[in-house]
């Protein structure tokens, strides 16, 4: 029969190059209008990102602003047992940085190259303008025209916290972190690394949400068609992609701890654990989409991170930082069902925001409560 068909095949090549071409495209149609729908009808009241906001300063002149699903092993991840080992020795981790800090006055990631001020100062008009698509594109455009690696790596961190799904690509973000993470390689910018690895962690996050989805989207198809539309091998490197992503999420966040400790920064270790809290809260979004039960682990450990980087932030009694924080924990709590205590947390935040007139705070503070009752996707940026 095999022979027969491969007959046929070879007399008729014609017909097969008009029909092969239709089918490939119509199973494209049917994969499109079944994320639609399933987008339409099972997440629409689930927001598919959730946004940071905070401030980074370094010592010199940076700002960063179940079937169908392919789950990975039940073992403890990475980020967990940071989050453990965190928890379990902060009092004695906060105590060596304060002695550290009374030995030697000058931190260490100290940036000390010379500055282009006119290309610095250039770059900074568009970064004060604030977020928007049009002043994204602008400091793209002076990032490949600059030579001042200090301007250069200003602009990747901004871009960074300005990240907006759709509009932006993660897979280009992630390209960007890693460009930022060389030239902070080359002058010795330790918090400004350990920034760019914190927010690379959460780009790999989302990348891991991305790819889980589609999987299990073509999984779901497959099972309403009858037919397998992923061969055995491609299976096995999805898990694969899917294990890799996950693992180096994890690497990044625990080499991003380890660099803020090194420059012994209060600052670069509390934005470390925000951006883990942020990145658990992405992958309980998909997970809980899809009615996994390991998104209700994601859930605790966003919620560890978050208090572990107000304790950071509190130790070094940085109270605007700790208003972000809460701004980050109280924007995570809505989705988690916890609306009542969002808006609690983002009284809080106000008043703060308020005592230290951080208007930029303010306004987002401002905007969040009526998105909280109403579940609407918020349409803002990253700081």
């Amino acid at each position: 029969m095999l022979s027969d068909i491969g007959r046929w095949a070879n007399e008729n090549q014609g017909i097969l190059a008009i029909v092969v071409p239709v089918v490939i495209l119509f199973l494209g149609w049917l994969t499109g209008l079944f994320r639609f729908l399933f987008n339409k009808f099972y997440r629409r009241e689930l927001p598919q990102s959730i946004y940071a906001k905070g401030n980074f300063q370094s010592e010199g002149h940076l700002i960063i602003g179940n079937n169908n699903t392919v789950v990975l092993n039940a073992i403890e991840s990475d980020q967990k047992k940071q989050v453990d080992e965190m928890e379990s020795r902060l009092t004695q981790v906060l105590e060596a940085m304060e002695k550290k800090k009374n030995f030697d006055q000058v931190q260490n990631s100290t940036i000390r190259i010379k500055v282009d001020m006119e290309q610095y100062r250039q770059a900074m008009a568009i970064l004060s303008a604030g977020p928007s698509s049009e002043n994204k594109t602008r400091l793209r455009t002076f990032y490949y025209s600059t030579t001042d690696k200090l301007t250069q790596l200003q602009i990747i961190l901004t871009l960074a916290g300005w990240f907006m799904p759709p509009e932006d690509n993660v897979e280009d973000l992630i390209a960007l972190c890693d460009e930022g993470i060389s030239l902070a390689n080359e002058i010795d910018a330790k918090k400004e690394k350990a920034a760019l690895l914190a927010y690379k962690g959460d780009f790999l996050s989302q990348q891991f949400a991305d790819l889980d989805f589609e999987t299990a989207s073509r999984n779901m198809i497959a099972n309403q068609l009858g037919v397998s539309l992923t061969t055995k091998e491609e299976y096995e490197e999805t898990v694969k992609k899917l294990n890799n992503l996950y693992e180096l999420s994890g690497k990044c966040f625990k080499e991003a701890e380890k660099l803020a400790k090194e420059a012994n920064s209060y600052k670069a270790l509390g934005f470390v654990y925000r951006q883990i809290g942020v990145a658990a809260g992405h992958r309980f979004i998909h997970l809980n989409a899809f009615g996994v039960e390991m998104a209700e682990s994601e859930k605790q450990l966003s919620k560890r991170a978050f208090r572990l980087s107000k304790n950071i932030y509190a130790s070094a009694n940085d109270e605007l930082e700790v208003a972000y924080t809460y701004y980050n924990f109280a924007n995570q709590l809505r989705n988690f069902g916890e609306k009542e205590e969002a808006a609690n947390l983002l009284k809080e935040v106000k008043s703060i925001a308020s005592k230290h007139s951080e208007e930029a705070l303010i306004q987002s503070t401002n905007a969040l409560p009526d998105r909280i009752k109403t579940g609407d996707i918020p349409n803002y940026f990253s700081h």
